[in-house]
């Protein structure tokens, strides 16, 4: 496992340079602007991606064919993408979270809890978007699954605006941005089985 893992973490190194800088000015924006979320949101969106490039990455240099070849092969390569997703997303909520607390965002009342919002849509991107769309990857393809999962997350993100604007009420709206929150851990362990129940049964 740890080999696939750390294979991953060399091709972010080695391709993905752009897209954390990308991430890294977003991060940046939204702390000197003492609070802009969309640029956080936006900032960890860009490194979700990469999570379906790894994926790519695999097929276009056919590793796919090496890994169902040794033992437990399809698990650790499954497992391997769910992991480095979850490593580099920590990252960046993490350098987040350190760039806000040095502007000083959450000293004034209050701000706490706004910090803890936006820690909760970060989990929301960072885990709910992959777990709907890495089934869909390991199923199909990374070109054709992108379509139909696509579908799906907006699809249900459509449903949780018309939620959000039928219930427009702040403290409810937090809670349930809380319990999405939650939902996207749980969304991603179920998502995360799929998949290997997915891959284990793939026709190569």
């Amino acid at each position: 496992m740890k080999e696939f893992i750390k294979k991953d973490m060399l091709y972010i190194k080695a391709y993905h340079k752009f897209n954390l800088l990308i991430s890294l000015v977003f991060i940046l924006s939204a702390a000197a602007s003492m609070g802009n979320n969309f640029f956080a949101i936006y900032g960890v969106l860009f490194l979700t991606m990469i999570s379906a490039s790894l994926i790519s990455y695999d097929e276009t240099e056919q590793f796919i064919f090496y890994a169902v070849s040794i033992p437990n092969g399809r698990e650790k390569l499954v497992s391997s993408k769910y992991i480095s997703n979850l490593i580099v997303c920590a990252c960046g909520i993490f350098t987040a979270l350190l760039f806000f607390l040095a502007m000083g965002w959450i000293k004034a009342e209050g701000e706490i809890e706004n910090m803890c919002m936006l820690l909760s849509a970060l989990c929301v991107v960072s885990m709910g978007i992959p777990a709907i769309m890495m089934p869909f990857n390991f199923a199909l393809g990374v070109k054709k699954g992108r379509l139909p999962g696509m579908l799906a997350i907006g699809a249900i993100f459509g449903a949780v605006t018309c939620l959000g604007i039928l219930f427009d009420n702040g403290s409810v709206a937090d809670y349930a941005l809380l319990l999405i929150a939650l939902g996207s851990l749980v969304l991603y362990g179920v998502s995360w089985c799929i998949s290997l129940k997915i891959y284990k049964k793939k026709s190569f």
